[in-house]
């Protein structure tokens, strides 16, 4: 028996996206209590798993879209004729067939469209999750930071109070001051000392909470000196908010939801259309009646029939409302978007309005009033409540520009999560 062998070389090219190195564990970083909001932020990238996540969801719908657009795989069919036509004086074996389909023209190039759009929404959603460590990081740290100031402060005002206390006991010991003066100093001094001791249990719980967004035990070491660092940006709403529709992660993964649905709709369209087939066959004849015949190759084209019109209807019907869904979506995600941007812009350019008036004013004043108060209360000339009263103001200014600088630093922090900048 006349053995032959059918060679069949089938070649794909496939072009894979060139990605960058992962940020996550391109350099890994380690912390100290030297350590600023930067190196804190670059360590939470190495070590949060939601955002290790996100990244493995995007690479895996990036290598998805490499593997989109392409024509099927073809197939390959043996036959062996287990009763041959002797009687016929005839013997066929064997049987190759090759088929090879292809779909209606632009097919491949949407479903390479859908694909690369959810390759492009999972970036978007890695993005957003950056984004969002990001701020919660920055928030924290700062939550932290205020903490640490506000200790700081009343702790000097603790100090200048034992100062005062001091003088009021020589005084009261040359009967100079009443015993009621003393105990009003005393209890202010108690006040301060609870106030005190009220953030100090509550530094803890700040030190935790942000050890937790960095993935570390609870007590690990953390900057003991952080500083609420302030930048200014333009405030320029149109310019925010053309960033916003750019740049913003919510706003990407709507966009890309739209695209998709598009090429989508434009994809089921297609189901109106054949499809082809290609095939070759070849068919090893034997002989008949000692004559050795010719192999035929046998070229075949198949051409598939949607005869189903009412199914393709639907799906093209049902296509085309996803597509107005995903439109509508974008106005609204934009719509909310620029809502929450109009109150974040408000609330930072108001806390830095504050800053402002408590650093170049109030304090500034506050501080005058105090040292005038204490020179005169050390002189007879002003009773100790009136000193006690420029003292609790200039404390509460001092406490209140600390919060006013962590809140705008929060809206910073904010407005950068929603415009990328």
């Amino acid at each position: 028996m006349r053995m032959i062998i059918l060679g069949c070389i089938l070649a794909a090219t496939i072009a894979g996206f060139a990605q960058p190195d992962d940020p996550i564990t391109a350099g890994k970083a380690s912390l100290s209590e030297a350590s600023n909001l930067a190196a804190l932020i670059k360590f939470a990238e190495s070590q949060n798993p939601g955002l290790q996540s996100d990244w493995a969801k995007w690479q895996a719908a990036t290598q998805q879209a490499n593997s989109s657009g392409k024509l099927p795989n073809p197939t390959i069919t043996y036959g062996y004729m287990a009763q041959s036509l002797r009687d016929f004086g005839e013997t066929r074996e064997n049987r190759f067939t090759v088929n090879q389909g292809f779909p209606w023209f632009g097919t491949l190039r949407q479903q390479r469209k859908i694909a690369d759009a959810e390759a492009n929404r999972e970036l978007a959603r890695y993005e957003r999750t950056k984004r969002d460590l990001h701020f919660r990081i920055k928030a924290s740290y700062f939550e932290y930071a205020l903490i640490r100031q506000k200790l700081a402060i009343i702790s000097n005002n603790i100090q200048l109070m034992q100062d005062v206390e001091e003088v009021v006991l020589a005084k009261f010991r040359t009967g100079e001051n009443t015993y009621a003066t003393l105990l009003k100093i005393q209890v202010e001094l108690e006040r301060l000392n609870d106030e005190q001791k009220s953030y100090e249990q509550l530094l803890p719980v700040t030190h935790a909470r942000l050890n937790y967004l960095l993935n570390r035990p609870a007590d690990a070491v953390l900057p003991v000196d952080p500083q609420i660092e302030l930048d200014t940006i333009a405030i320029d709403f149109e310019k925010l908010a053309a960033a916003l529709s750019e740049k913003n992660p919510e706003m990407q993964i709507a966009t890309a939801t739209s695209e998709q649905s598009r090429s989508a709709l434009q994809l089921v369209q297609k189901s109106n259309y054949p499809a082809f087939g290609l095939g070759i066959q070849y068919q090893q004849m034997g002989n008949m009646n000692g004559v050795n015949l010719p192999d035929p190759v046998m070229i075949s084209v198949s051409m598939s029939l949607p005869l189903w019109f009412g199914k393709n209807k639907a799906a093209v019907a049902a296509a085309q409302t996803r597509k107005k869904a995903a439109d509508f979506s974008i106005e609204n995600v934009r719509n909310s978007l620029l809502s929450e941007l109009q109150v974040t812009l408000f609330g930072y350019k108001d806390a830095y309005r504050k800053i402002r008036l408590y650093e170049n004013k109030l304090i500034p004043k506050a501080r005058q009033a105090l040292e005038v108060s204490q020179t005169a209360f050390e002189t007879g000339k002003m009773d100790f409540l009136d000193w006690i009263d420029a003292q609790r103001t200039l404390l509460q200014f001092e406490l209140e520009l600390a919060d006013s600088r962590n809140r705008c630093a929060q809206k910073r922090a904010e407005l950068e999560k929603l415009t990328g900048f």
